[in-house]
């Protein structure tokens, strides 16, 4: 079993997922600060994956393969190709829809020692996903303004909200 997905490298991992409202998708891991929060806050996390993907089948794989020398070690980088993958992103968006989405699933073991598993998804429609991030900063700015939150600072902002404050927000970007 993988202990820590800082063990392997980024866009590893390629496997297909049902995300719900959008279909099937290929996924591959990715690094993101939540490789480092998650353990932070949750001591007794043994495993914390993160794993992104691209809309497109046909970019997903051709990015995964290109991914290929660098995880051999044969290369280091990507990035001096990054103007190259965005000119053939920019060619293919048309076979591409307006919709993306997000599946956070949470497995571990219950008070009773039994497997346990737990899902939330999301999918947004007509171009929203790029501002979904944007929401629980609208939420806390809402709580702020209400006199129920005073931080200041740079913090870490996991349990600030809940889930009900920052669904009022899709409601009222409607």
């Amino acid at each position: 079993m993988l202990t820590n997905a800082r063990d392997l490298t980024g866009w590893s991992l390629l496997h297909r997922k049902l995300m719900p409202g959008l279909g099937a998708r290929w996924l591959s891991l990715c690094e993101t600060p939540d490789l480092d929060i998650v353990p932070q806050r949750f001591p007794a996390v043994r495993t914390v994956r993160f794993f992104g993907g691209l809309e497109l089948g046909l970019l997903h794989l051709g990015f995964s393969a290109c991914c290929l020398p660098v995880r051999a070690g044969l290369i280091r980088s990507l990035l001096p190709a990054a103007g190259w993958f965005l000119k053939i992103a920019n060619l293919l968006q048309n076979l591409g829809t307006d919709r993306g989405g997000m599946l956070v699933e949470v497995t571990g073991i219950d008070a009773d020692g039994q497997s346990v598993t737990g899902q939330w998804s999301l999918h947004a429609e007509a171009g929203d996903g790029p501002n979904v991030p944007i929401l629980p900063v609208l939420a806390l700015i809402r709580r702020m303004l209400g006199g129920q939150e005073n931080m200041r600072g740079a913090i870490d902002c996991a349990g600030l909200l809940k889930l009900d404050d920052i669904e009022h927000e899709f409601l009222d970007s409607g």
